[in-house]
């Protein structure tokens, strides 16, 4: 095998390591100017008043956002009160028909006292 004929790879001749290629151990050191890619063109920096532009079409936006959601909020709390109010009425309705119910049963429990004490009169 010849290394300076016209045999062998065209990186070998060339004295550089084909685009991509990593050494062995992972490639750590310094890149060489040839490791840039060639065919990109730099990227132009974004002029202040669009990346101002844009951070601002942000923050309205999480500002629209965070006031869609005070408002849920505010809706979710005014629910939660009237719901408390109705389960409210309605332990104080249950509670007074135990009451009624209470008092229907004693006046049933008397009667039929009364009843059966007429009868053992009779008897």
């Amino acid at each position: 095998m010849s290394t300076g004929g016209t045999g062998g790879t065209p990186q070998a001749r060339d004295c550089k390591l084909p685009s991509g290629y990593l050494p062995p151990g992972g490639g750590q050191g310094t890149p060489a100017a040839s490791d840039a890619p060639t065919h990109s063109a730099p990227t132009p920096p974004i002029p202040a008043d669009q990346a101002a532009s844009g951070q601002m079409q942000v923050v309205e936006s999480l500002k629209a956002a965070a006031e869609a959601l005070q408002r849920r909020l505010t809706a979710q709390e005014q629910t939660n009160e009237s719901l408390a109010r109705a389960n409210d009425k309605l332990v104080d309705d249950v509670e007074a028909l135990r009451k009624v119910d209470s008092h229907e049963e004693e006046r049933r429990v008397a009667k039929s006292r009364r009843q059966s004490g007429d009868k053992t009169k009779d008897v």
